[in-house]
């Protein structure tokens, strides 16, 4: 039998020791033939430099491939530091190259863990497919005549090597291609038992599906386009509202795959609980804090409905009245029963709040203690 454990966003090695198994050379460029053209934004580097091979001829480069949300490259982040400063004297640029499109979520994330080197922004992804970076972290190093010497993991990189690749002389071996289909791909071959496929959210007219979509096909749960904050929703079964994620994971989206043994929802929802915490390296803990909310009271004429006993408990205003508002709403109104009201599914704000009063209730704002989900980055941020 055999069991298949894919997580597409687990090359982002999670210690200084973990490596990626798959070959960088086998969907990348030549190693010691020209580099391919860099496609880059300077984002923090000195004034009028430019991230482009033709401005760095003669100096060496090291290329590392990162993101904010990758926790084994915040965990390289004071390995690379340490060679930057190391070699701070000598001809050779360290740019660290992330392809996340929101600049202020990268400028928050330096303004917290500073990177010494250059930050540059591969917002449309060339030269992550470029240099066949199918993972990170990942560091490619081109020499000061513009040669391509090497595509490696991160981790991997020494000070011996940065020696050898300023003085001309670093000659690494090419990783062998591989000639042998990876496992599931091969024609014919068996459905896997277990997989798990998270990924940045890929274009809506690419992958069919609108944002947020989600479907239940046997086994296999999808969803498209989602931010981290629904996908806790999804496994904790809590509101968005009351969930905290890093602000360097709160606005990317991705495409999530999971296909199971069996379809039965308490697995599907510990197994993408655990997806979670590998893919993004948060751990999650639930929290009572004291915050800003909107409390929700019978108006003074009381409610406009009645007591019936197969109607709708008050829930349901409550979970609508979170989602239009997007923020914490707690029930005070002391109703405990099942009623004969209808509320539909809020347009906007100001439906959500006519459809409110003509039930004769109030939203007004106010600050309880409330238990939240947080999710934080494990290790030092």
């Amino acid at each position: 039998m055999r069991l298949w454990v894919r997580l597409s966003l687990l090359v982002c090695g999670l210690s200084l020791g973990t490596q990626p198994v798959v070959s960088a050379q086998s969907r990348g460029p030549t190693w010691n033939a020209p580099a391919p053209e860099l496609s880059l934004s300077l984002l923090d580097g000195p004034p009028g430099e430019q991230a482009r091979l033709a401005a760095l001829r003669g100096r060496a480069v090291v290329l590392e491939f990162w993101a904010t949300w990758c926790s084994g490259c915040i965990e390289l982040i004071p390995h690379i530091n340490e060679l930057t400063e190391q070699f701070k004297d000598a001809p050779v640029q360290f740019i660290s190259v992330t392809d996340e499109d929101d600049r202020n979520v990268v400028r928050a994330f330096l303004e917290r863990r500073p990177i010494r080197g250059w930050v540059a922004l591969d917002e449309r992804g060339e030269t992550f497919n470029r240099y066949g970076i199918v993972g990170r972290p990942y560091a490619a190093l081109i020499d000061a005549d513009g040669i391509l010497r090497a595509v490696i993991p991160s981790s991997t990189l020494d000070a011996a090597m940065v020696r050898q690749l300023v003085s001309g002389s670093l000659a690494l071996e090419p990783p062998a291609e591989i000639d042998t289909p990876i496992i599931g791909t091969e024609a014919g071959g068996p459905m896997p038992l277990l997989q798990a496929i998270v990924r940045p959210a890929m274009a809506a007219e690419d992958v069919g599906m609108s944002p947020g979509g989600t479907r239940l096909v046997g086994n296999r749960w999808e969803t498209w386009g989602v931010d981290l904050r629904r996908l806790l929703s999804t496994a904790y079964m809590v509101p968005e509202s009351r969930i905290q994620v890093p602000d360097s994971l709160a606005k990317t989206r991705f495409d999530v795959s999971m296909l199971l043994p069996d379809g039965r929802e308490e697995r599907r929802l510990g197994m993408l609980r655990q997806v979670i915490h590998a893919a993004f390296g948060v751990a999650v803990r639930r929290e009572t804090r004291e915050i800003p909310v909107m409390v929700l009271r019978m108006a003074a004429d009381g409610p406009m409905f009645a007591t019936l006993p197969k109607g709708q408990d008050i829930s349901r205003v409550v979970r609508f009245s979170e989602i239009a508002l997007k923020t914490v709403v707690v029930d005070e109104t002391g109703l405990a029963g099942t009623y004969d009201y209808v509320l539909t599914f809020p347009r906007s704000e100001q439906h959500l709040r006519e459809a409110v009063a003509a039930l004769g209730l109030t939203l007004t704002p106010g600050r309880r203690a409330v238990e939240l989900l947080v999710a934080e980055r494990v290790g030092p941020q």
